[in-house]
């Protein structure tokens, strides 16, 4: 999985293995769970608070600044409380998917990210014209913040593939080859 050449393989490939794993119910996610940073990013202060007042989900923030604790989302795969190290384990194989699926959640959930996101991931999912993406997301989107046209549906795709290869050259999930010619 490591090393792939485009942002749209990673998530052609994705969603090619999360639609192959079977059965709703199955689930390769035995438990998730939040690891906080050791300080606030802000301030450097060591102590938060969990607020939720006027919030749909409960936060944790600084007890200093107020600003939201870093985090980082883990999981625990099923059949994890001992690691195989035989290649081509259930659980090595699965590991990096369960990894990309949360970073592109974010993304595509993300209010400032979300229709450029989208655009993308449809467009390369569906290996669709530009014109094409525009005149299904008029007939389906009809509330967007703006007109679908192929001008925008460039520009949006165009922003959702370099938000999605930076998160994922971060992760080092594409190759060297993509990052040294864009």
């Amino acid at each position: 999985m490591m090393g792939m050449d485009s942002p749209e393989e990673i998530v052609r490939a994705y969603f090619t293995w999360a639609d192959s794993i079977g059965a709703p119910a199955l689930n390769p996610v035995a438990q998730e769970g939040r690891i906080y940073a050791l300080e606030c990013k802000a301030c450097h202060h060591q102590v938060r608070h969990s607020k939720g007042k006027g919030l749909k989900v409960r936060t944790e923030v600084c007890g200093r600044c107020g600003r939201p604790w870093d985090y980082e989302d883990c999981y625990v795969l099923r059949g994890n409380l001992q690691i195989s190290r035989r290649p081509g384990s259930t659980e090595h194989r699965l590991s990096p998917w369960c990894d990309i699926g949360p970073v592109l959640m974010r993304l595509y959930d993300h209010r400032e990210h979300r229709w450029p996101v989208r655009v993308f991931c449809a467009r390369s999912l569906g290996n669709l014209s530009l014109r094409e993406v525009a005149d299904d997301a008029a007939r389906v989107y009809q509330r967007a913040p703006f007109r679908w046209t192929k001008d925008r549906v460039a520009v949006l795709y165009e922003r959702g593939r370099v938000l999605c290869a930076d998160r994922f050259a971060k992760r080092k999930w594409l190759g060297d080859e993509w990052r040294l010619a864009n």
